[in-house]
């Protein structure tokens, strides 16, 4: 399997590959935020740039349930920092160390309820001639309003 292999100023960090259907990524992160944003509280660290790196990734089993996995926790950063992504092929990948699995239908039923939510608020599709755009919209428009 394709993995990323990742390594903190010179120190393995994980090394990160699903077999199967998935998705993996690492991110590396600055944000800095506007103080007037911000707010008192926090106005001191928005100042500085917020740094982080995530190793991460989502599987589809095969009854549909979706499972999000971390191989880390969320490592801050600091100027000079050095991360090193080696794309490898293996056998062999390290076991995520958190998972989240949400089942099937609670994914079938959340985005029902996402569809209701934004054909209230937005009503039919309709392209500028008047026509429909969306054909599978409008079906499953009928079966929402069951």
């Amino acid at each position: 399997m394709i993995a990323f292999r990742i390594k903190l100023n010179g120190r393995k960090v994980s090394t990160a590959g699903l077999p199967g259907f998935h998705v993996v990524s690492a991110i590396a992160t600055s944000v800095l935020r506007r103080p007037d944003i911000v707010g008192k509280v926090r106005r001191r660290r928005s100042q500085e740039p917020e740094l982080k790196f995530e190793l991460g990734g989502l599987r589809t089993s095969a009854d549909g349930a979706r499972e999000h996995v971390s191989w880390t926790n969320v490592h801050a950063l600091k100027a000079g920092d050095k991360l090193l992504l080696e794309i490898v092929d293996t056998e062999n990948a390290d076991e995520p160390l958190h998972r989240s699995r949400t089942e099937a239908l609670t994914i079938e039923a959340a985005e029902r309820n996402q569809l209701r939510h934004l054909l209230k608020k937005y009503g039919p599709a309709v392209t500028e001639r008047g026509g429909r755009h969306n054909e599978a919209l409008r079906t499953s428009r009928r079966q929402v309003h069951r």
